[in-house]
């Protein structure tokens, strides 16, 4: 795409350069009569110029830009090297005077421009290639030995840590280091940039996505949705094959490798995808553990990712329903009413309307019998005895449909099971 746009600037460059020519300089009309006018002869030559030379421009100028851009990327080349030797135990980069040795660079500038190859992404999940991640990192760090204290290299440095790396402390530290450097101005509009964005990111958490990390979370999760329909079509197509009155070995094994191939392309999309989300996404999971159950028919294991999703959505339900916003305000208010329902006296479960325990305080856990976090994501008629445990997901449904509130608001005498199943009769309220 660089090249392309090299070209269409060159093509511009082109045009722009006759038609200041076509302003600036015209023929002296002549005085003879007879004499053709050069005038429309100069316009009309000038015309067909741009007709005929603007596509060769274009041309041309994409060739050079594809020439430049693999001359500068020259270097890539010996720190690729240098990585090959480091992975092979033959090399230490851990010293600076290592990493200086191993490419000396011209210009801060040119550190900025290596960096790019972090460009290079997979076409399953659209995330940067891991080898392209470790080489760009090689490649600031030897930037960063090379001009030690120098503001854009640090910014760099901090760009690397929160976009590629995330990391967001230690992002903090190199911004904090290149204010300290006398930056110029628009360094110090690059740092300002990228503190804003470190204080969003602080400030939204892993719930409050913005909008590029929302779109990049929406990529993902199509990337995972696709590898998993596409595993799910060689499967069909696999068991086709073998239902057919005429079998032939070589096409169901040529169906049986298609299909091993897709399933191993969802498995690293998914792992990929998963990796990157390391807090764990209940969106994600469920539709990992699908792929578990009916993709890999291990219920086991899908069964432990259904409990995860479960886990993860109903903690960010729980802190919008507690917190009543986002951001850190939000967050601080979602653990300080956290915690006075979890100080109060009297035992509270609070459910959500599928019947799903929310969460539990401590005098609820002592009452029924349960340890910490032991009740949570599970359904609340478990500590019901029959008939109202079987009844009472139809009461929530009901309640749904028609918003008509019958035992709400009030207090009734009822029996309640503890974790030995043992039989507690009190007063509850709804």
């Amino acid at each position: 795409m660089n090249y392309i746009w090299g070209g269409l600037w060159c093509g511009l460059v082109y045009t722009s350069a006759l038609l200041l020519a076509l302003n600036q300089y015209e023929p002296e009309e002549p005085w003879d009569y007879e004499v053709p006018d050069p005038v429309p002869i100069y316009r009309a030559n000038m015309t067909l110029g741009v007709l005929y030379g603007i596509f060769p421009a274009m041309l041309l100028g994409g060739i050079l830009s594809f020439v430049v851009h693999r001359w500068q990327q020259r270097p890539l080349k010996t720190l690729q090297e240098a990585q090959h030797l480091a992975s092979g135990g033959r090399l230490q980069l851990d010293a600076a005077e290592a990493l200086k040795a191993v490419y000396r660079f011209r210009s801060p500038e040119e550190v900025e421009l290596l960096a790019r190859c972090v460009r290079r992404f997979d076409p399953v999940t659209d995330l940067p290639l891991q080898e392209a991640i470790a080489l760009c990192g090689l490649v600031v760090q030897a930037g960063a030995a090379r001009f030690h204290g120098n503001p854009s290299i640090l910014l760099l440095q901090a760009a690397y840590m929160i976009h590629v790396i995330k990391d967001t402390r230690a992002a903090r530290t190199q911004l904090q280091l290149a204010s300290s450097n006398l930056p110029g101005v628009i360094e110090r509009y690059n740092i300002f940039k990228a503190l804003e964005e470190l204080k969003s990111i602080r400030e939204t958490g892993d719930r409050g996505l913005d909008l590029m990390a929302y779109v990049e979370f929406q990529r993902n999760f199509r990337a995972c949705v696709k590898a998993h329909k596409a595993a799910l079509l060689a499967q069909r197509a696999f068991w086709r094959s073998v239902m057919r009155d005429n079998l032939k070995l070589s096409d169901m094994l040529v169906a049986f490798r298609a299909m091993e191939a897709t399933e191993q392309t969802a498995i690293l999309v998914y792992k990929r995808v998963l990796d990157r989300y390391p807090q764990g996404n209940g969106k994600l999971l469920k539709i990992w553990g699908r792929f578990q159950e009916w993709v890999l028919h291990d219920p086991v294991r899908a069964s432990r990712s259904y409990a995860e999703a479960v886990k993860r959505g109903l903690g960010d339900t729980m802190l919008n329903l507690l917190g009543g916003g986002e951001g850190v305000d939000g967050n601080a208010a979602a653990q300080d009413s956290t915690h006075k329902v979890d100080e109060k006296v009297d035992g509270i479960v609070i459910i959500d309307a599928a019947g799903a325990i929310l969460l539990v305080n401590k005098a609820a856990n002592r009452m029924f019998g349960y340890a910490k976090g032991e009740l949570e994501g599970k359904n609340v008629s478990m500590l019901m005895p029959q008939p109202f445990s079987g009844r009472h997901n139809t009461y929530l449904n009901n309640y749904v449909k028609t918003g008509e509130a019958k035992i709400l608001d009030s207090e009734r005498h009822l029996v309640a099971l503890s974790k030995v199943r043992a039989a507690h009769f009190g007063g509850f309220s709804a």
